[in-house]
């Protein structure tokens, strides 16, 4: 099989790039030229710089010529300003809806993306928390209109994902790089609940979504990735008896944020015939024991 992953420099991209790899498949890995985190992509794949402009991107699809995408690169910020309106629309709107224009060119019809549960704040079916959550539902929209042309889509909305070798500022490691460092970290009281995926289960769901992708009918459907539910001041409790350590949260110290997403919205249909198989306390753990040992290994 021949995929094109994009995004493949990225926390989740970079991870399925080498499942992919492992498991024999043609990977091309398309990434931002100059990136500083281009050298943590699985060495089996070919890699595809994307010029600025995306000029290069017809070439790219060409000589990829895939039997599948995963769509897994995006911009996330929560500006608003001129700028970086113009970089979440190119990003997250344009580039992925130029890539789908040149694939039809090479016959490649069956499409796996990501998305975010960022689209559905205020527990509604469609509420975009930011700019970001709303570009993210303006491609899902063009996935729809090329789903009535032939296509095959299939998106993954995410919750809150964790793991290994995360250089990503995420809720998980900042707890836990406070507890071992013994550096207080200010934080909102903490009593949203957030939903939890090892990376490890994300990508087996992409893997297990291309399956069904390729094997269904044009369409665009989409589903939630599931994850173990945990109330933030709880997580943190947890991450301390793993450490054996009370985190240092000065809790109340930050407010909430404005539209603050306290109950994940569950409207969502969960990835047909799936599970999880990383259980948080073992997940945790292992995270845990990376850091550790990273703190070891840059001690003088």
């Amino acid at each position: 099989m021949r995929a094109l992953v994009t995004g493949a420099s990225g926390f989740l991209g970079s991870h399925l790039v080498s499942a992919l790899c492992q498991n024999g498949w043609d990977v091309t890995a398309v990434l931002r030229a100059g990136s500083p985190r281009n050298e943590r992509v699985h060495p089996a794949a070919q890699r595809a710089l994307l010029a600025e402009g995306y000029e290069n991107l017809t070439a790219i699809v060409q000589a990829a010529r895939p039997a599948i995408v995963f769509h897994t690169a995006a911009q996330s910020q929560g500006q608003y300003g001129p700028a970086d309106a113009q970089a979440l629309l190119s990003s997250n709107v344009t580039f992925p809806t130029l890539l789908l224009a040149h694939l039809s060119e090479v016959g490649c019809n069956a499409f796996v993306n990501v998305g975010s549960s960022w689209q559905n704040a205020q527990g509604a079916e469609y509420s975009p928390f930011n700019l970001y959550a709303a570009t993210k539902q303006a491609f899902e929209d063009v996935l729809v209109a090329y789903a009535n042309c032939g296509l095959r889509a299939t998106t993954i909305r995410l919750f809150d994902t964790y793991g290994p070798d995360d250089a990503r500022a995420k809720i998980v490691d900042l707890i836990i790089h406070a507890t071992l460092s013994g550096q207080a970290l200010d934080m909102s009281p903490g009593q949203q609940i957030l939903v939890l995926s090892h990376v490890s289960d994300v990508v087996r769901a992409l893997l297990h979504a291309a399956q069904l992708t390729l094997q269904r009918a044009p369409s665009a459907l989409v589903y939630s990735m599931p994850g173990e539910s945990i109330v933030l001041r709880e997580l943190a409790q947890r991450i301390g008896r793993i450490c054996d350590r009370a985190p240092p949260i000065r809790w109340g110290a930050r407010p909430y944020r404005t539209g603050e997403i306290m109950n994940p919205f569950v409207g969502t249909i969960p990835i047909p015939e799936f599970v999880c198989s990383t259980g948080l306390q073992e997940g945790l753990t292992a995270v845990i024991r990376r850091h550790l040992a990273r703190r070891t290994s840059e001690r003088p």
